[in-house]
């Protein structure tokens, strides 16, 4: 009987668990699995809704081939990203990291309103710029388990202020 992996999430204190999609996409699931835990200082992707991403750089490094369905993210999709020097085009405001070749876990812990005042929007897709040489990869590869925790979707609003540090790890009972 195979055991369901799944990994625990911690914001300052706050915690949410995800279960990992290891029938969608196993490769994936091994290779995050192995390089557990991940920490680091997490952002908000304030142009692509409610996502939470953390930059894996130095021994947390990982280049992972497209593995599983594509496709738009919905609440609690957990994802890995490999992205070319730049995914948005030269925007003059982001961090230097971002022109660059680099890989992150990102998370989406909310929804969308409608309200144009909500910093929490629509992705606008049309506006990336994708480099011809780095294809962009997204694996889907765990979904956060629902109802996630007020405090942790509040912590991770908080990030919208700024960086605080984000732990990801195996949950083992």
């Amino acid at each position: 009987m195979n055991m369901v992996r799944r990994i625990e999430f911690e914001i300052e204190d706050a915690k949410a668990l995800a279960v990992m999609h290891d029938d969608l996409t196993p490769k994936a699931c091994d290779a995050i699995w192995d390089k557990l835990p991940l920490e680091g200082p997490a952002i908000m992707a304030k142009w692509a809704c409610r996502e939470i991403m953390l930059h894996l750089t130095g021994d947390m490094y990982l280049e992972l081939e497209q593995e599983g369905p594509r496709g738009m993210f919905v609440e609690g999709d957990v994802g890995y990203a490999l992205r070319g020097r730049t995914l948005l085009g030269p925007q003059k405001d982001y961090d230097p990291e971002f022109h660059r070749k680099l890989c992150e876990i990102i998370f989406f812990y909310g929804l969308t309103t409608d309200s144009p005042e909500d910093p929490g929007r629509e992705m606008d897709t049309d506006q990336w710029e994708l480099q011809p040489e780095m294809p962009k990869v997204i694996i889907f590869f765990a979904h956060l388990i629902r109802p996630i925790p007020r405090d942790f979707y509040l912590k991770c609003e908080s990030i919208r202020h700024g960086r605080k540090k984000l732990t990801i790890r195996r949950y083992e009972e």
